[in-house]
């Protein structure tokens, strides 16, 4: 469906957020008169109640009438936040309403282009802004865009076209793709999201729809190391891997291609063996675009990374502090903790707990050379639990580990400074989301830093 034809249709938006908004302006520029219903889960506030309803042909739905009035519209334009598997959504698909997305909208307008699409639990904003530095020093004009900031539908009419669409999706934005990519970038897959997917099985389902719609001559690109996709991307065509010994692959901290030593880690100025495989995946696209390789290879040293993700804040009296406040799920925090593999590591782990499995987090720190682990609510006690009954294993090697369970990260700080020893390393990778406690991961990463004594700007 094609903004177009939202013409004459009863539409509703559904949702605020910052897609929600840039539907709705979108909307309103290609039709001025047209009568739209913007629905919220929450109460309006004054404040914004008074900003829509200056436009006269804008009606208004919260809370509880929300799951009431699906059923009332032809078409309903949902914001990423919003569960496809919500009850009332499927109640409503049965009446014949349909559910589409700003991403939808966004593909529709633009089947001809060309456009990279990175999704995956982990890497996909480094990937996406590492794919964007490698085309740009190739003199490649490109927008970059999707869940990394810019709403997609803000990017509708840029002038001039790039020559490449760069694009960051989530698995809130896959669930109902039907867009076509030149070029589809699954990174990895661990469970993550499951309060919005309900089901392991549903997410990584979502995540493989970025390749159900792909042209013959498209091309899905996958990680050759990463069990989860090889055991459910059995169906995808025109597969190129990275981390393959035939293609892009690191070993001994340098990247190949081939058998031929490329470009040496140490060079990196984003650290971690997982960011030398972003960067394999990074390659491969350029590749696959027919741009010469070695036009982009030096550009990878000039790569900054992002914020909050192993973020190095500075050193303080002989101690460096590094935000990963990214880290979301326990098999980031297990990067984070190889990264700097070798160092009186403390790291603070903990947020919100969406239950998880962190056993393999636990086993992890029980076996390798960590000095603390500071963990924090909701689930820091269940992440303690399982690395006390790690460490009592026999095999065990780290039974030295001092481990503490605090109730804020405030708290977290403090200790993590009073214990951690000269030319050690405190982490901020809690391996969960920030719900709860603060606004965003960018929040939290922000606090570390100020507790820690840097001047965050």
């Amino acid at each position: 469906m094609r903004i177009q034809e939202l013409k004459d249709k009863k539409v509703a938006i559904w949702g605020l957020g910052s897609e929600g908004w840039s539907t709705l302006k979108t909307i309103r520029k290609k039709f001025p008169a047209l009568p739209i219903t913007v629905l919220n889960d929450a109460a309006f506030s004054p404040e914004m109640e008074m900003m829509l309803t200056h436009d006269p042909f804008m009606s208004l739905i919260s809370s509880e009438q929300v799951k009431l009035s699906l059923k009332d519209f032809d078409i309903i334009i949902k914001s990423p936040g919003i569960s496809a598997y919500r009850p009332e959504i499927q109640e409503a698909k049965s009446h014949g309403v349909i559910f589409i997305s700003a991403t939808h909208l966004w593909f529709q307008e633009h089947q001809n282009d060309k456009t990279v699409c990175i999704t995956g639990t982990k890497g996909k904003s480094t990937t996406s802004s590492l794919i964007t530095h490698l085309l740009r020093n190739a003199n490649k004009r490109v927008t970059l865009g999707g869940n990394i900031g810019t709403p997609m539908l803000d990017m509708l009419d840029v002038e001039p076209n790039p020559d490449v669409w760069v694009m960051e999706l989530s698995s809130y934005q896959i669930s109902d793709f039907s867009g076509s990519p030149s070029i589809a970038l699954l990174l990895n897959l661990f469970p993550e999201h499951l309060d919005w997917h309900l089901n392991e099985q549903n997410y990584y389902n979502d995540k493989l729809k970025i390749f159900a719609n792909q042209k013959e001559d498209s091309i899905a690109i996958l990680n050759k190391l990463d069990e989860n996709t090889a055991k459910i991307a059995l169906n995808i065509k025109n597969i190129t891997y990275f981390n393959d010994e035939i293609g892009f692959h690191v070993k001994d901290n340098c990247i190949y291609r081939k058998e031929e030593k490329i470009f040496l880690g140490s060079n990196m100025t984003i650290p971690g063996n997982h960011n030398l495989s972003n960067a394999c995946a990074a390659l491969t696209v350029v590749e696959k675009l027919g741009i010469d390789i070695n036009v982009c290879i030096e550009a990878l040293s000039t790569f900054k990374g992002l914020p909050h993700r192993l973020y190095p804040w500075g050193i303080i009296e002989q101690v460096t502090y590094i935000d990963d406040s990214i880290s979301t799920t326990p098999q980031s925090a297990i990067a984070a903790l190889e990264t700097y593999s070798g160092k009186n590591i403390t790291i603070l782990l903990g947020g919100f707990d969406r239950g998880l499995n962190v056993d393999e987090l636990a086993k992890y720190v029980a076996n390798n050379s960590v000095f603390a682990v500071i963990t924090m609510p909701d689930n820091g006690k269940r992440i303690a639990e399982s690395i006390k009954k790690a460490i009592e294993a026999p095999n065990a090697t780290n039974k030295n580990l001092k481990l503490f369970e605090v109730s804020d990260l405030s708290e977290a700080v403090r200790i993590a400074k009073e214990i951690t020893p000269k030319s050690g390393v405190i982490i901020l990778s809690p391996g969960a989301p920030s719900y709860g406690h603060f606004k965003n991961f960018a929040e939290r990463g922000d606090t570390f830093a100020k507790l820690s004594g840097f001047d965050v700007n």
